[in-house]
């Protein structure tokens, strides 16, 4: 059964919350020029990886919401990347700031982007950035015992955006 979903545009100045479904996700390139290579954009899908990686990620805010003003963005990261540091970074590709780090998780981590991070969301858009390293002492000389996955990956990454729907700056006529 598939049930319609009817967008009705939020009141103007009052709080709210966008849940990360309807945030509409895509992988962009990163500042070296490449796309990510955990996040599959015509699959739709995380990808395992064994190499170190940076991701940025841009996320659309639904149009009857804009222009948004957002005080901060709620991150649920679903990752197994055992021996690595994960860290998250906001604000705009090329000007990113990091707001949390992780050492090895294993499931589930959360954290918050100040609002500050998130001053991209009055164009209908934010941007989240992802690194992960390479896996710790993977050049050490010690011999390792039994066997290793070096593979990490994503199984999910959730956005939840806080913020309100504000009025637009725009006040001149159509040319």
């Amino acid at each position: 059964m598939i049930q319609p979903i009817r967008w009705i545009p939020p009141q103007l100045d009052v709080p709210i919350s966008i849940p990360g479904p309807f945030l509409a996700m895509r992988a962009i390139d990163n500042t070296r020029g490449g796309l990510s290579g955990i996040f599959s954009n015509t699959k739709r899908e995380w990808v395992g990886l064994e190499a170190a990686s940076d991701s940025i990620f841009e996320f659309q805010i639904p149009v009857c919401c804009r222009p948004f003003e957002a005080t901060s963005a709620d991150v649920r990261l679903n990752i197994r990347a055992g021996s690595r540091m994960v860290t998250l970074y906001g604000g705009e590709p090329g000007n990113m700031q990091k707001f949390a780090e992780f050492e090895s998780p294993l499931g589930v981590v959360t954290a918050q982007i100040p609002g500050e991070m998130l001053k991209s969301s009055r164009t209908g858009k934010i941007y989240f950035q992802m690194s992960v390293s390479a896996v710790a002492n993977a050049d050490s000389s010690e011999p390792m015992e039994g066997e290793q996955d070096d593979a990490y990956k994503v199984e999910q990454c959730l956005i939840t955006l806080n913020g309100k729907r504000v009025a637009s700056s725009y006040s001149g006529s159509a040319p």
